[in-house]
């Protein structure tokens, strides 16, 4: 089982380095990591600050949320313990439809 500071490091380094990949090339970060201009707005216009709140959620977040409002609400509102299963109800979908 990961433990809090593990999945923190992991997401920030995630995080950290989708804003570095939109930052030198938006095209290629769209292509290698399935972001939308929408998400690479979101990132490119993330300070570390918030890169580091959402990093704190207690899962995995390698993959952007199928939904880009409830994407976009969860960084607004990172502890909504609704939104947060919602979010993850529709990620879940999300893989089992591929």
């Amino acid at each position: 089982m990961f433990d809090d500071n593990l999945l923190y490091d992991l997401n920030l380094r995630y995080l950290s380095a989708a804003k570095y990949m939109v930052t030198a090339d938006p095209q290629m970060a769209q292509l290698k990591l399935g972001l939308s201009e929408f998400l690479i707005q979101i990132i490119t216009n993330s300070s570390l600050q918030q890169l580091e709140r959402m990093a704190k959620q207690d899962m995995l977040c390698f993959n952007f949320l199928p939904n880009e409002q409830q994407f976009s609400n969860l960084m607004d509102q990172p502890n909504d313990d609704i939104l947060r299963i919602s979010v993850a109800v529709t990620s879940n979908l999300a893989v089992c439809r591929k």
